[in-house]
This record gives structure tokens, sequence and C-alpha cells, in this order.
């Protein structure tokens, strides 16, 4: 009994490696590789027959290979069997069938050959070997994957139409016909690398027109996304679709045959957006066209205005522009420390010139304040009382100053002619010495890191968190040199204003003397002391030779 179990499991397993050896319904193969109870690695860019008979080739026929995703076929190449792509074995028994490395491109995949009929013949007879029918050949790959070392979240990618496709283009009747198309476009290349739709995304407002009228597309590749069907890198998607583009015209694929892709210039190829101002230009537009983002800034944005219209409407003379100032010092903050956080990875050299120029104008600005406020409350006896009266407020702006010691200017703004917002500083001298010192170890010194990690890090690494950092180091830098030459005109003009008034005060006094001013209350008595008028012959006889 025992014996004949063995032999039952033994014919079993013999028997089904017997049939997963050649493909179903076709006994003229008496083996192939890779075979179908074994998966393959991704990039084998190789297919073999053995025959039990030597072979010869016939007129060339079609061979196609599909990738089975969910219930659709999607073709990854089709080819002629001609010598090329079809190479018959020194023994005349085996056939190797060459192919693109990128043919099996996604891991834990199901692929399916079909090859049609009279692709060979039995040599010196007439009999034809039969093709292979779509599902009779199946090939598994594992889920194995070397990941290429890449830290990129994202990649631009561009890609060109050519005439045929510019054309049509420029044929297109309305918005709703050019959303069509490219979504059309964006959901075939999807397909050709292939790759989840949901991981590309292109902007209808990059679209322009290079120097032969020719229409450039720009579109995003995204990471991998939590139960997709390909969860390869970035870098590797792009690579796989960039040489797709690649392939010679005696090979057709997916991208070849559809009513959209096939319109993509092939002598172009796919380009990453390598220049830094283009990405840039591309990143914002993709934020306008985050609605969330959107949502957010123009609340805030709104928000402000109301503010700084309510402040403006209750004392004009107030300086109501503060809010602004405000608002924007506290955003620069948070992105100088998410920026440190996001991206320590890939600073390298910058890493530790972005953590002192992050803390130590922190600390600077925070001792400054706190050494302004003791000593207005040392020296000036307005200022201490108002102070103890708005201690709360004091204190909470003092934490916001760590940005920009400029802040404490929000005391005495006269917002709103509020009384919090009236302190009387004495000493806004110290002030305007902290603005400057912050503008050069804080808004110039992390303007500097930002445009080095620009130049520095390649396009495709450069995520919006730099891009917004770099933004607002520019606006900081740009917003504090600008007060501060305002401050040295409005103080040079304040001096030359007190200087006219005091001349113009003696002059007065010289002209009208006070004991003779009858209004005067000194003037009913004779003031000795008071210089008398000396008139302009007076002066002229004096300086007449005796």
């Amino acid at each position: 009994m025992g014996k004949t179990i063995v032999i039952v499991t033994l014919f079993l397993i013999l028997s089904i490696q017997f049939q997963t050896a050649f493909p179903k319904d076709n006994d003229q193969i008496k083996k192939i590789y890779p075979s179908m109870n074994d998966s393959i690695p991704i990039g084998t860019n190789t297919m073999n027959m053995t025959f039990s008979r030597a072979v010869e080739s016939t007129v060339p026929v079609n061979i196609s290979i599909y990738l089975k995703h969910d219930d659709t076929n999607l073709l990854r190449q089709i080819f002629l069997c001609s010598k090329q792509n079809c190479v018959i074995g020194d023994d005349d028994d085996s056939l190797t069938i060459v192919l693109l490395d990128i043919t099996f491109n996604v891991p834990n995949a199901t692929y399916y050959v079909e090859i049609d009929d009279d692709f060979l013949k039995y040599k010196d007879e007439s009999e034809m070997i039969t093709g292979i029918k779509l599902g009779n050949w199946i090939i598994k790959t594992t889920g194995e994957y070397n990941k290429t070392n890449d830290d990129s979240e994202i990649i631009y990618g561009v890609i060109r139409l050519n005439i045929e496709g510019t054309q049509y283009y420029k044929n297109l009747k309305d918005d709703t016909d050019d959303t069509t198309y490219f979504d059309g476009m964006i959901k075939q290349i999807s397909e050709s690398i292939p790759v989840d739709l949901l991981r590309l995304h292109y902007s209808r407002h990059y679209l322009e027109f290079d120097n032969e009228e020719l229409l450039y597309m720009i579109f995003r590749i995204n990471p991998p996304i939590v139960g997709g069907f390909n969860n390869k890198s970035t870098k590797d998607v792009f690579d796989d679709f960039y040489k797709l583009l690649k392939i010679n015209s005696e090979i057709k694929t997916y991208l070849d045959l559809k009513n959209h892709t096939k319109y993509i210039d092939k002598i172009f190829g796919l380009r990453k957006a390598s220049n830094l101002w283009e990405e840039i230009k591309i990143k914002l537009l993709y934020l306008k066209d985050d609605k969330v983002f959107l949502s957010v800034f123009i609340f805030s944005l709104v928000l402000l205005v109301i503010l700084t219209l309510g402040g403006y409407y209750l004392n004009k003379d107030a300086n109501n522009l503060i809010i602004f100032q405000a608002a924007f010092t506290l955003f620069d903050i948070a992105n100088d420390i998410i920026f440190l956080f996001k991206l320590k990875n890939n600073l390298h050299d910058l890493l530790i010139p972005s953590i002192i120029f992050t803390i130590v104008p922190f600390l600077v600005n925070l001792v400054l304040a706190i050494y302004i406020l003791k000593h207005e409350n040392n020296y000036n006896i307005k200022f201490k009382n108002w102070f103890d009266k708005n201690l709360k407020l004091a204190s909470a702006i003092v934490v916001f100053c760590v940005g920009d010691v400029g802040l404490l200017h929000l005391l005495d703004s006269k917002f709103a002619n509020l009384e919090i917002f009236e302190a009387p500083f004495q000493n806004e001298h110290l002030i305007f010495r902290g603005l400057l010192l912050n503008v050069i170890i804080e808004d110039i010194s992390q303007l500097v890191i930002q445009i080095l990690y620009a130049i520095a890090i390649t396009t495709t690494e450069y995520s919006d968190i730099a891009l917004l950092t770099l933004i607002t180091s520019f606006v900081m830098v740009f917003i504090n040199v600008v007060c501060f030459a305002f401050g040295i005109i409005l103080k040079k003009h304040k001096k030359r204003r007190e200087a006219n008034n005091i001349d113009s005060i003696t002059l007065n006094e010289a002209r009208y003397p006070t004991h003779m001013d009858p209004l005067h209350e000194t003037a009913r008595y004779p003031i000795t002391s008071q210089p008398s008028l000396i008139t302009y012959h007076e002066i002229q006889e004096n300086r007449s030779p005796s």
C-alpha cells in the first residue's frame, strides 16, 4: 500500500512538471523557458524553446507579450519573429527569443505569451510548428526587487508631441476637449509603463510650445502608493518610461498603438525637468492646483487683509502693516524648522551651518528682546506703567521675537487704537540695531544656505518645502532690508525736521522777543536780560569803518 502511494505521488509530481515544461495544447514544443511553474526575476530578456526535431525559419510572424492587470491584458511588446529577434541554436532544435529588458518589469506579476501559427517549420520537412494561443504560456515574475538607491520622492518628466499631435491639440475646441485629451494621454502612459494611474499627474497649466512650435507636456511621477500593483521607485518608473521611448521602430508597444500616446515624439524622448527655475515654476503651478493649499492660503490672506483694513479704519496713523510682517515672520520660522528636520539627510555639508543659523538667531533675538524690555522697565517710567498693565501680551510677543526682534514694534504699533499696542518705547534705536543684526545672522545667512542647497541638489530631489523656504528667505531679506533702509531715511528726515524746528523757534524768538509781545505776561515787566532787536541798518553801521 505504501509503495503504491509513493508511486502515485511521484507520478503526479512528474506529471505536473511535464505539463508545465511546455505550453498547453502544443506537443511539438518539448521544453520552454521560462516554464510555467517557475518565477523569473524582472529584467529577464530572453525566452527559449526546445523542439523534438531540428527546425528552421519561415516567413516571420508576430510574437506578443502581455501583462495581466485586473481583467485587462496590457501589451508589453509585439514584434516579428525575424532572425534578429528569433535565433535558432547551433543544434537546430532550439529557439532563443530576444526581448527588451523592460518587458518583464513589474515584480510579482503575471504575463502571457502569444505566438502566431507557422512561426517555424521542421527542417527538411513541410510540417509547420503550431503557434501558442493567448493564455497557454503563462510567465510569472518574482516579488524580489532591488530598489534603486534614490531619495527622490517626486520626479518631473518632460515629453514633446510630434507634429501630428501638436496639430491635433491646436484643433481642440475648448478646455473640456483639452482636459479629456490629456487625461487620456496620462492614462495611456500609465498603462504603457505600466504603473498605477494615481502615481502620474500632469498640470494642464504647464503646456508650452518650443521654437519648432511643438507642444511640451510636463508631468509628475509620485512615490509608490499603498496597495499599488507597481511599487518600483520613482526613478525606476522614470527609467522604464525612458527606455520605452527609445525602442526602435521594428518593435511595437502599447505606447505605439494607442490614440494619444502614439503622438509622443520619440526623437525628443523623455527628459527630466533639469532647469531649477523651470521646476520652481512647475511646483508653483502644482501648488496652484492644490485645493487644500489654496483654501488655507486664501483664508489666511483674507483674514490678514480684514485685520489690516480694520486697524486702518480705527487708526489711520498706526503701523497697520506690522500684522503682515508678523504673520510672514512666523511662517518663515515654521519653514526654517520644517526644512531642517525634513531634509536633514539631504543637506550633507550644509547641515551644520543650517543648524547654527537656525538656533543662534533664535537665541540672539530672544536675548535682545528680553534685554530691551528690561532696559525700558528700568529707565522709562511710562513704559514700566504700560508693561505692568499688559504683562501677558508683552510676554507673548517676546516669544514671537525669536524669529525677529523687530516684532517688538507690535507693542508700539498703535494698531486699532488699542492701549495694548501703545507701548511708549524710549530707546527705539536698540530695536533698530537688533533688526540689523537679525538681517545679517538670520535672513541673509538662511538665503545663502537655500541658494547653495538649490545649486547643489539635483532638481529631481528639490522638494516643495525647499522651494517654500527659498521663497520666504528671499522675501524676508527683501522686507527687512527695505524696512532697514526706510528706517534710516525716516531717522534722517526726523533729525532734519527737528533741526528745522529748532532753527525756526530761535529765529522767531530773535525777531519777536517775549518782552515785546503785549499778549505775553512777561511784557508787563522789562526783562533786561532779554536781547534787544538789532536792525539791518545797525549791523551795517557796526561793520562800516570808523
